[in-house]
């Protein structure tokens, strides 16, 4: 016997091949991502760097000028020294500084100017200088180290740039004197980093000031990142990579202000930078399998072959063969294929023989139905009442009867896929109601409460007079007062809005047989409440079964219907039963 092989199996190899060479490429791709990633940083790190070191030095080259100004070509500056000047002009001098000191000030530069000994004093720091602390105790005690630093130093340290460095701040420091005068500019090299890192917005490069002995910034970063002022130092021109690569510095280094400035890389936060590509590879991934598992199902569920063979199968079929031709297959599935249409053939001749009982069943219920229509046992005892009436002289009472009577009719033949109006189907329960009233002589009661923006709500004619007429034919006269009532209102029930038809009375209810019979709205007329189900399937065929209904007894004794009529597209249900009826003919 021949192997069979599972065609499911070679679908899933395939699927498994499909995946694995996919997510080779996307590997090949975000390893090549991850390096041109990597080069963007480095070369962004280079040219941030640039920008980073030319802004120091800019405003170094700035705050330099200042210095010049003043010890050059201010005369306030001289002014001061003089010890002959009177106290107003000692003190304009000194506003007029103030303001000029003030205005060349920048977010992390000051200016002091002080004179040696116990003189004149002044400082202008940025808003950034030494974390702007502008009025504590360590930035008071920083300026007053910075003013006892200068009056120790020779003349020989002026006019150049000098590092002071403490505990509390580093800072980078031009000074010139005239006299017992001395003004000095600073850059609050923390204070730089802090402000150009936080305008980057966070790049994921830390950047360290360093010296020719020791690192001046960012000190704590650096040593756990365990470099050395050697690392930074190699770094100065050139890409540095150390703790096994993970680790990229570029350096750049001023031998006019005798510091170097090193940008830090750590490619292991290149990851988090990363994290977007991650989630846009993982969903790809997600995406692609998705579509893979589509086309498996689509290849499992609709193979070519298997089509040809249902069109086979189908051509058989028309030919008028009860069965089709099987062949032998090699695969599993085919196999099994050919089975089913087998049993799809059985099933097809089956549901045609069924088909052609049915088709005579709905024949004999259409004579059933139209035999049933001309059972008028109401019309026949009006025609006798009337005759009775007018055998007894009775000719007002008659007259009234027939007027009656006419109206019924008139209504009764109406076209039964129109719709009218709730008053008109109103006033045809209350002719009929009158004519009942005429007939019988026990009493019965009539009750109406309809919300009255209902009454022009379109309805199919005898929806509530058919209950009426089924009330008064199974409750024989008799000495106790029926009633009939009729309520009417909207509600709303799984967020569609109905109007509801309650009709109830105090009769002797629905039989058990009737209401298994009105429950089973798809089998034949039966010979109970005929004019009941006439009603229901022209209700299904007004509004295309979108109704609801419900018949039970009360629990004091009576029978109770509920109808439940959609509000929605009114207008267009009848021109729906329009269309309907115009097929019809």
């Amino acid at each position: 016997m021949k192997h069979r092989q599972s065609g499911k199996k070679l679908i899933v190899r395939l699927f498994c091949v499909m995946i694995a060479a996919t997510l080779l490429c996307f590997g090949v791709w975000g390893i090549y991502s991850l390096r041109s990633v990597q080069r963007e940083l480095r070369y962004c790190n280079e040219a941030a760097l640039d920008v980073f070191f030319q802004g120091l030095q800019f405003i170094a080259e700035d705050l330099e000028e200042f210095d010049e100004l003043i010890y050059e070509k201010s005369s306030l500056f001289s002014l001061l020294d003089l010890q002959s000047i009177s106290i107003e002009q000692r003190s304009a001098a000194e506003m007029s500084l103030r303001q000029l000191c003030r205005s060349r000030t920048t977010a992390c530069t000051a200016i002091y100017l002080f004179q040696r000994g116990d003189g004149f004093s002044f400082y202008s720091v940025g808003n950034a200088f030494l974390g702007n602390n502008v009025l504590t105790a360590d930035t008071v005690n920083t300026m007053a180290a910075v003013r006892a630093f200068w009056e120790s130093q020779a003349s020989d340290s002026l006019q150049r740039w000098v590092l002071f460095d403490s505990d509390s701040a580093a800072l980078l420091m031009h000074a010139v004197q005239r006299g017992s005068l001395c003004a000095c500019v600073m850059i609050d090299l923390n204070a730089y980093i802090r402000t150009h890192q936080t305008e980057a917005g966070g790049s994921g490069i830390s950047y360290a000031f360093y010296n020719e002995d020791r690192v001046l910034t960012e000190t704590d970063y650096v040593r756990d990142a365990g470099l050395t002022i050697t690392d930074l130092q190699q770094a100065n021109g050139d890409t540095r990579h150390v703790r096994g690569g993970y680790l990229v510095l570029h350096s750049r280094v001023s031998d006019e202000l005798n510091i170097g400035l090193c940008g830090m890389i750590s490619l292991t936060g290149v990851w988090a930078n990363l994290r977007i590509y991650s989630a846009l590879l993982v969903g790809t991934l997600l995406v692609i399998s998705a579509i893979f598992l589509a086309i498996y199902n689509l290849m499992n569920r609709m193979l070519i072959y298997p089509l040809d063979r249902i069109s086979a199968a189908s051509r058989q079929v028309a030919a008028g063969s009860a069965e089709i031709e099987q062949q032998p297959e090699s695969i599993q599935e085919l196999d099994a294929i050919q089975n089913a249409l087998k049993g799809l053939v059985e099933q097809k001749v089956s549901l045609e023989r069924e088909s052609i009982n049915q088709a005579y069943q709905k024949e004999h219920a259409m004579l059933q139905y139209y035999q049933l229509q001309t059972r008028s046992h109401f019309f026949l005892n009006c025609l006798k009442s009337i005759y009775n009436m007018t055998a007894r002289g009775e000719h007002e009472k008659t007259q009234r009867v027939v007027a009656l009577f006419s109206n019924h009719l008139r209504y009764v033949f109406h076209d039964g896929l129109s719709l009218i109006p709730i008053r008109a189907e109103l006033d045809e329960v209350n002719d009929y109601f009158h004519i009942i009233e005429l007939e019988r002589s026990d009493h019965i009661l009539l009750t109406q409460e309809v919300d009255p923006e209902l009454m022009d709500f379109p309805v199919p004619p005898l929806v509530i007079q058919t209950f009426l007429e089924n009330f008064n034919k199974h409750n024989a006269q008799g000495e106790r007062i029926l009633r009939f009532s009729i309520r009417i209102d909207r509600v709303e029930m799984e967020e569609q809005r109905y109007v509801r038809i309650r009709l109830s009375d105090n009769g002797v209810g629905y039989e058990k047989d009737a209401l298994k019979d009105l429950e089973r709205r798809d089998e034949l007329f039966s010979q109970y409440h005929v004019g009941i189900q006439n009603l229901l399937r022209r209700l299904d065929i007004i509004y295309q079964k979108r109704q609801q209904i419900a018949f039970y007894n009360n629990p004091g004794g009576g029978a109770c219907s509920v109808l439940y009529l959609p509000c929605e597209r009114a207008e267009q249900t009848a021109s729906e039963a329009a269309e309907i009826r115009a097929e019809g003919e």
